[in-house]
């Protein structure tokens, strides 16, 4: 067989082997499923149809070449016959099958034989590809609604303020529909969605920690006021209750809760910002109101403890020699003409208004007093004491 006998062969087969696996696929394209419901039925709309429309035309476009090349091959392989070719012949058959002599709208320069059918290969693979996608999402598309639905659910009772909820929750009435001549389309829409309610889930966690640091800061109010009371009120109780107190402190300025620009107000006004979805503000906002809120909680805690130091120091003053009453009267000392002289005094010196250095004095001038061993007459006393009780008992 002459050379160019066997490359007439060979390509031959070639161009048989892949007219017959095109034609096979394309036959498996018209006969899945998808491809016919995107064909039939509604047929495609949107983003679906921006896809697969230029491609599938495409392809149709091209068949009219694919039907020629058959053709092509079979006229050159009845000119070919089965006896053997003189170079002159074969030469002819394999120019007239490389020839660029399909002309089509789709490939306007002329293709040959070859070159059509890796062109029609080509816009296959990318058509094939295309309708697989579609399948992908028609599959996984009710899944996907129900979730999302579910989501957008949760949220709209949690959070129905949320304006980006409500839209999600419309948006997705209208996807259920779409998803069938458009599923692109629709799957694309409901990514978007997927998203808004992701941002929106974010919101409402955020929404939620505002309103945590909203209601510590209310208990920071309340606290807040307590002191400042607590400091007030100590501190008009010391100037009656003692005379010339030392260490007192003038309380926290009124307006610094309730002011026009104070504490409470502004609180109420960064409220009402986590309550309309302003969460950057409120944010913001709730982090210089605690700095200032925590700035006054010191210094009113400070005023308190100060301005009550005084009052609790002659509490503590009095119980300290009520204490040592009981223990002189155990020990039979109450009576003793010295120990009730320094009661009197000390009893005299916490009265108000009372002076907190000499109450100091006198009931220390008690306490040592009574830590002393008693006098050889103090422990008769005593030991008489002790013995009348005991008759009196019995």
């Amino acid at each position: 067989m002459s050379p160019a006998a066997h490359a007439l062969d060979r390509r031959l087969l070639e161009l048989r082997s892949e007219h017959e696996a095109l034609t096979t696929r394309l036959h498996d394209l018209e006969a899945d499923a998808t491809y016919a419901r995107l064909l039939g039925g509604e047929g495609m709309s949107g983003a679906t149809s921006d896809r697969l429309r230029p491609v599938h035309d495409r392809v149709a476009g091209l068949l009219p070449g694919l039907e020629h090349v058959g053709l092509v091959v079979d006229q050159v392989s009845a000119g070919r016959g089965g006896g053997m070719l003189t170079d002159d012949v074969a030469t002819a058959l394999f120019a007239q099958l490389n020839s660029p002599h399909i002309v089509l709208p789709a490939a306007p320069g002329g293709l040959t034989a070859h070159g059509l059918l890796a062109v029609v290969g080509e816009a296959l693979v990318e058509l094939q590809a295309a309708v697989a996608e579609v399948g992908e999402v028609w599959a996984r598309f009710p899944g996907r609604f129900d979730e999302v639905r579910a989501e957008a659910d949760r949220l709209a009772s949690t959070a129905p303020e949320l304006r980006t909820v409500a839209a999600a929750g419309a948006a997705l009435d209208s996807l259920g529909d779409r998803a069938g001549a458009d599923p692109l389309g629709a799957a694309d829409d409901l990514t978007t969605v997927e998203s808004a309610l992701s941002t929106a889930a974010g919101a409402v966690e955020e929404m939620g920690r505002l309103r945590d640091v909203v209601q510590g800061a209310g208990r920071t109010l309340a606290e807040l006021d307590e002191l400042m009371g607590e400091g007030s009120e100590a501190l008009v109780r010391s100037r009656v209750e003692l005379r010339e107190p030392q260490g007192l402190l003038d309380p926290v300025d009124p307006d610094v809760l309730s002011g026009e620009r104070g504490l409470r107000p502004w609180l109420a006004r960064l409220q009402a910002l986590v309550a309309g979805g302003e969460f950057g503000l409120a944010a913001k906002g709730l982090e210089s109101w605690t700095a200032l809120a925590d700035k006054s909680l010191a210094a009113a805690t400070a005023i308190a403890e100060a301005n009550t130091r005084p009052l609790q120091r002659r509490r503590e003053l009095r119980e300290l020699l009520r204490a040592a009453r009981v223990k002189a009267g155990a020990s039979g000392r109450a009576e003793d003409p010295l120990m009730s002289q320094l009661a009197r005094r000390a009893d005299e010196a916490l009265a108000a208004p009372c002076c907190l250095v000499t109450a100091e004095s006198e009931v220390g001038a008690y306490l040592v007093e009574l830590r002393h061993t008693p006098t050889p007459a103090q422990a008769q006393r005593l030991e008489e004491g002790t013995e009348e009780r005991t008759e009196m008992s019995a």
